[in-house]
């Protein structure tokens, strides 16, 4: 739950404060990054259930603006 509160709060920062720019390179590059280092990480630990949070987060809060 908490990395979904704190995925979607990126984004809505990002929305409000975040230059057409920043916004692509965050899309491009920042989010998969940021899940592909989340999924190794606590793959080895064995906490999925964070991986699935942050992705829940971007997903409600790009589809739902």
């Amino acid at each position: 739950e908490y990395a979904r509160h704190k995925a979607r709060h990126w984004v809505t920062f990002l929305g409000r404060h975040g230059s057409w720019s920043q916004k692509a390179g965050f899309y491009l590059f920042g989010a998969p990054y940021v899940v592909l280092r989340l999924l190794v990480r606590e793959g080895r630990r064995g906490n999925l259930g964070a991986v699935v949070g942050v992705v829940r987060g971007l997903v409600d809060k790009v589809t739902r603006r």
